[in-house]
């Protein structure tokens, strides 16, 4: 079996995204590990991430903040296969949903929420 890991955005610290490749002989598959994203949600960042969301065959959250989940709703809406499933502990899980929620009351009190998700 073959294991590659490659980085999409995040190396130098900050939000973080990588794709982990997995071939063997009976076939290969793409696994998205983390997809984070900043509290001032560039879009233009996440040019890299959506390239490679048509191929990926499961997301693995690592952690519950922005910087390792934050662009999961981008991610769903735009290009992740509906088949992918999405994975996180159960408490990175529920952390997550809270992180994303107050980012979304954040930016929307701000008045820059239209169209960051459609």
């Amino acid at each position: 079996m073959k294991c590659r890991v490659k980085s999409i955005y995040g190396e130098g610290g900050g939000p973080t995204c990588c794709v982990l490749e997995l071939e063997s002989t009976g076939g290969s598959m793409r696994v998205l590990l983390d997809c984070g994203w900043t509290s001032s949600f560039q879009l233009a960042s996440l040019k890299s991430l959506q390239e490679v969301l048509p191929s990926i065959s499961l997301v693995l959250i690592s952690s519950g903040d922005l910087n390792h989940i934050g662009a999961l709703p981008f991610a769903v809406s735009h290009g992740l296969s509906r088949t992918a499933g999405i994975y996180a502990t159960f408490p990175a899980a529920k952390l997550g949903q809270m992180a994303l929620y107050d980012a979304f009351l954040s930016k929307e009190d701000e008045g820059g929420i239209d169209g960051l998700f459609t």
